[in-house]
């Protein structure tokens, strides 16, 4: 499930150019949703879907939104940087949206 501020069928077209849109079974948009930076929109979503915060993974390049699913606690969290200079925080951070698929699989086990 992805949460994001873009109409989650543009955002789903963006991961398909990098194969990953096939990880993702359905898009929310934030503004459906609630604040990603104080989790809301984790916690709907998973109200909603019924599922388990710590059996998820969310990725984002804004480092504050990435801040608040772990704070909310989803079980995986990682900051895009996307040309972004690199800031501290004790998320792990990936270069490449591809670097996200071992973290995803690492998780499934």
């Amino acid at each position: 499930i992805m949460v994001g501020s873009s109409v989650p069928s543009s955002t789903l077209a963006s991961l398909a150019t990098v194969d990953l849109a096939q990880y993702v079974d359905m898009a929310y948009q934030s503004s459906e949703v609630g604040s990603k930076t104080d989790g809301t929109a984790f916690y709907t979503i998973a109200e909603r879907e019924r599922l388990e915060l710590g059996d998820c993974l969310y990725m984002d390049d804004k480092l504050d939104q990435a801040e608040g699913a772990a704070k909310a606690g989803l079980g995986g969290v990682v900051w895009v940087l996307d040309g972004k200079e690199r800031k501290e925080t004790d998320l792990p951070a990936v270069e490449d949206l591809k670097e996200v698929i071992p973290i995803y699989d690492q998780m499934r086990e």
